[in-house]
């Protein structure tokens, strides 16, 4: 490094704080001796989540993000570092290739948002205690013996900020040990001798829940590794990908089957709360966003009739020759019986060889449709 660039060496005694956690970042560390402790407050409460040894760096996530001092900085013996100024380290960085800044910035939110997942589950270490706590306090309230699982769950959520299969996983690892009961009740179906699945009530098996519970080691399996995945948002960012041409690439299918991943517990969830129609039935679409093909889905029959009547045969067929499956179908379901026979026997004829030309008269569909729902043609 030039020597223009450094600061100065600094020295620290055993003890001293280098920076303090929301302080302005000012200056980018590289520890020439000793060691230096990383620690963060949460919850009111301290966190050591590292501990640097010489050639080691630091500092450098504020100066990076422009943000306040996100963790404190401690000589943890005597510490020698080169300090380097805010000035000369953005210079550094702008000297280096383009894409490097655009990685580190993505790395440095992956790093943050990991950090502050690990701070969680320390601080709730013992977040099976909490839970038993939770239970032991229901329970101790109800009136009835045994409290619903379901009930329980929305409390654990919205008190431990968790997701609603962290909280079942772990009640059942109390289940696991022995500590409480779990009973899933049958319930009858009217003119049926089976019955289906119902409520899960819970019980407390042990004499001393909470005490038991503190012996319980954490799950650290319930918070995925943040390393490994990237979001796609943050992977479209790195290389200014835009993201609605990249969805509407991706609904064609070009891309490789392996390529996406769907977190299976937050999608059960989402299931669970909200039904499997969420997924199936589309968001509404204004008549103004109306012009492609695909978006007839979001026009009524009544429409799509009339406009069809003012479209020459042969043309139709080549839109629903053109068209998807789906809108195909649609289409062919607004034909009288004799319109239908007569376009299919012209969709055999048809050559679509000329993309201009499909474009123009998919667009003019779409202006027939909008003048019938009387919407300002695009």
């Amino acid at each position: 490094m030039e020597k223009a660039k450094i600061d100065r060496v600094k020295q620290y005694l055993k003890g001293e704080i280098i920076f303090q956690e929301g302080q302005p970042s000012e200056h980018f560390y590289i520890l020439q001796k000793g060691e230096v402790e990383v620690s963060i407050k949460r919850h009111e409460k301290k966190f050591v989540i590292n501990t640097l040894t010489p050639t080691d760096f630091f500092g450098e996530m504020g100066l990076l993000s422009n943000e306040t001092r996100s963790a404190t900085c401690k000589a943890a013996t005597y510490v020698e570092v080169i300090r380097v100024s805010n000035e000369d380290f953005q210079k550094l960085l702008k000297n280096s290739h383009p894409l490097t800044e655009k990685i580190i910035n993505l790395l440095l939110k992956r790093l943050k948002r990991l950090t502050d997942l690990s701070v969680n589950n320390t601080a709730s270490a013992n977040s099976v205690c909490a839970v038993a706590t939770l239970l032991d306090l229901n329970v101790k309230a109800a009136k009835e013996e045994g409290i619903l699982a379901e009930l329980l769950i929305k409390q654990i959520t919205a008190v431990l900020g968790v997701l609603p299969h962290q909280a079942k996983a772990i009640l059942q690892q109390l289940s696991d040990f022995g500590l409480i009961r779990q009973e899933k009740k049958m319930n009858t179906v009217r003119g049926s001798s089976q019955g289906v699945e119902g409520e899960t009530k819970l019980f407390i098996t042990s004499n001393n829940l909470i005490e038991a519970a503190k012996k319980i080691p954490a799950r650290s399996d319930l918070i995925s590794s943040d390393l490994e995945l990237m979001e796609i948002k943050d992977a479209l960012n790195l290389y200014e990908i835009d993201q609605k041409k990249f969805y509407s690439k991706m609904s064609v299918a070009d891309f490789p089957d392996h390529l996406f991943f769907i977190n299976k517990p937050v999608l059960f969830d989402l299931i669970q709360d909200k039904g499997k129609q969420f997924f199936e039935k589309p968001n509404a679409k204004s008549m103004a966003d109306i012009n492609r093909l695909d978006d007839l889905i979001f026009v009524d029959k009544k429409s799509i009739q009339q406009a069809m009547q003012e479209v020459e045969a042969y043309d139709m067929a080549k839109l629903i020759k053109s068209a998807s499956s789906d809108i195909a179908e649609i289409l062919m379901g607004c034909l009288s019986s004799r319109m239908k026979g007569i376009i299919e026997n012209t969709i055999t004829k048809v050559s679509i060889d000329d993309d201009l030309e499909m474009q123009e008269l998919e667009k003019s569909f779409i202006d027939i449709i909008k003048r019938i729902k009387k919407v300002p043609a695009s």
